[in-house]
Formats: C-alpha cells, structure tokens, sequence
C-alpha cells in the first residue's frame, strides 16, 4: 500500500465487525513466496496467513487487541487457540496493536507505568510458546514508540511484533516509521528467510491453554474419539 493507500496487490482480508474494527493482510504480487492458506477469527481481530518458501512454511498474522480490559483476557485466550490449532508455532511472526507496553521504558508521560494483568498473562504467553519481542532484542536500549497521544502527553510502543524463536535470526532489522495513521507508526521488519532445514526441535506444552475450557473440551473429545477408533 502506498502512501495515498493505493493497493496494488492483493488484500487477504479487509473486513470491519460493526465496531470499525479493520484487519488485513496485504501481499505484494512481485512476492517469491506462495500462498498456501488463509485463516481469521470471528471477531475480526485476527488474520492469519501461511506462506511456503523453499524448504518450509511460514505463518503471518495480523491482529488488533481490543482496550477493555475484561475483553483483553478473552482476546489472549482466543488468540492463543487460534494460532495453535491455524498456524505454524515454530515458524510463526505475529504483531499488530495489542494496547499493551511491555515494559516501562516503552512508555512516556500519562501516569507512571505499571504492569497489569493483562500485560503478565501476555508476557506468560510469550514464554510458553517461546515468543521474541524482535525490536527490543534487536535494540534492548533504544526507547521507540509507535503511539502518540498529542491530547494526553504520552508515547508508547503497543505496536510490535512477536518472532517465534526459532526463527528470530531472520530479522535483520527492526523499527518504527511514520505511516498514514494519525496517531500510530509503522512496525517495519526486514527479513532473510534462511532456507536451511531444521531439525524437529523440541516441543514445549503452552500451559495457558489448560485455562481455555473450550480447547480443554476439543481435547477431551478428540481423545474420545480416538479411544473409539482402536
């Protein structure tokens, strides 16, 4: 998309809920990678893509956490099912707006910072499926926000991306831009996707799914009916 918001390739998806809650995922046509599957939740604050490359896959997503904070703890829990049962865990990079700072240096004026709820079950998250924050472990120093409020005296960095482990040596790069938006920048990643084969890895269970009753169900029934089938 250019700077007077011309596409000229293709819009995975582009969809408001009723709430002007708007996620999309735009793909260059001069792209090298194909298109294997698309994916979205039904709240419209998620989208997800799966490229292949030449020797592998790759899963992008797209989300947009709400501000409320009951509706964050609902966001994280859907969201953490969606990207287990729709994308590539190993080999996944997902950001967006998640309202949340992470840490205090990613925050200036307004009250002092202080973690919250939602912010420690986030940061649980990215422990459990071995999640990166890339701009932060690519600049550990560096104070950047993607947020400004003129109104109320504070910057922030809620924009940000999250890089699977196992893949955080692709990023080469990552900043902040000046985009269209009013308030927010751009979250800019440049990648080298390496295409040397990886071993199976080791797999680690994300604890916080045992809070989701309704994946805490699927496995029950799936188990259920594997049982049968023997």
């Amino acid at each position: 998309m250019n700077q007077y918001g011309k596409v000229s390739g293709e819009v995975l998806f582009f969809f408001p809920t009723g709430r002007l809650i708007v996620v999309s995922i735009l793909i260059n046509p001069l792209r090298t990678l194909n298109v294997e599957a698309t994916g979205k939740d039904a709240d419209g604050r998620i989208a997800s893509v799966h490229l292949i490359y030449s020797s592998g896959r790759i899963s992008i997503c797209n989300v947009y956490a709400p501000n409320d904070s009951q509706q964050q703890q609902k966001f994280l829990l859907n969201l953490n099912r969606y990207l287990v049962l729709n994308t590539e865990i190993s080999s996944l990079i997902v950001g967006g707006d998640w309202n949340v700072t992470l840490q205090a240096m990613d925050k200036k004026g307004g009250l002092p910072w202080r973690p919250t709820l939602y912010r420690d079950k986030h940061v649980s998250i990215m422990d459990d499926t071995g999640f990166i924050d890339v701009l932060r472990k690519l600049n550990p120093n560096e104070r950047s926000f993607s947020y400004e409020s003129k109104s109320l005296k504070v910057s922030s960095r809620i924009d940000f991306y999250l890089v699977s482990k196992s893949i955080t040596n692709w990023v080469l790069k990552a900043n902040t831009k000046v985009s269209n938006a009013p308030d927010h920048k751009a979250v800019v990643l440049d990648l080298r996707i390496l295409s040397e084969k990886r071993g199976p890895g080791l797999w680690k269970f994300n604890n916080s799914l045992v809070e989701d009753n309704e994946f805490v169900e699927l496995i029950k029934n799936s188990y259920q009916l594997y049982v049968g089938s023997i």
